[in-house]
């Protein structure tokens, strides 16, 4: 009887070497969870720079296509970049043309950690806000080069459509592609003669 009280006292805490299994343990579990954290949200980043890319090709293919101007817009309450077409006004073709939402490409929306002011959105040159009035292309062919810079406090990226562009060029923390062609005028080159 003395023994089973003896042993029931000595059995109340845990050993030093329990408590020590369990603390590596969950230093280990830490130790896996924590990158995986971290490393979503760079995903997320390149994720949302990816449908930017997207986004703009489609830019690009409506303006080489569509015999309406085309343009970019940003929608003040959500921050969600969209592609908008402009089409005859359905009340009555006097009236000026209407911008419509391009049903066909959809709207990108910022992930938590982007605030609207981390984007940035220039026209040739010269930063426009998107949220007021389209980054529009006159269906006229001249269409303007486009840069759109996304930079948060870890991450930044900046896409670069030029006029005769369909890709837009990736330029920030990844090395710019050097693979794109560079448009030559073959008749200045004296290569218009040339067998394609």
């Amino acid at each position: 009887m003395m023994h089973e009280h003896l042993t029931s006292r000595r059995r109340r805490g845990f050993t030093l070497i329990e408590i020590s299994v369990v603390v590596i343990i969950l230093a280990l579990l830490m130790g896996l969870a924590i990158p995986r954290l971290v490393g979503n949200e760079r995903r997320e980043f390149d994720v949302y720079v990816e449908y930017v890319v997207d986004l703009l090709v489609m830019f690009a293919q409506r303006d080489m296509t569509s015999s309406n101007s085309v343009g970019i817009a940003m929608d003040a309450d959500t921050g969600a970049l969209y592609l908008q077409v402009q089409v005859p006004n359905p009340e009555e073709e006097t009236l000026p043309p209407i911008w419509e939402v391009d049903r066909y490409v959809k709207p990108i929306r910022l992930p938590n950690f982007i605030e609207m002011d981390d984007i940035r959105v220039y026209q040739d040159g010269r930063e426009i806000d998107i949220t007021e009035w389209p980054l529009t292309s006159p269906p006229n062919g001249q269409r303007p080069e486009v840069q759109i810079e996304i930079e948060t406090n870890d991450y930044n990226a900046s896409l670069v459509l030029r006029p005769h562009d369909v890709v837009p060029r990736l330029m920030g923390q990844r090395p710019e592609t050097s693979d794109l062609r560079e448009p030559i005028d073959l008749d200045a080159e004296g290569r218009d003669q040339e067998e394609w």
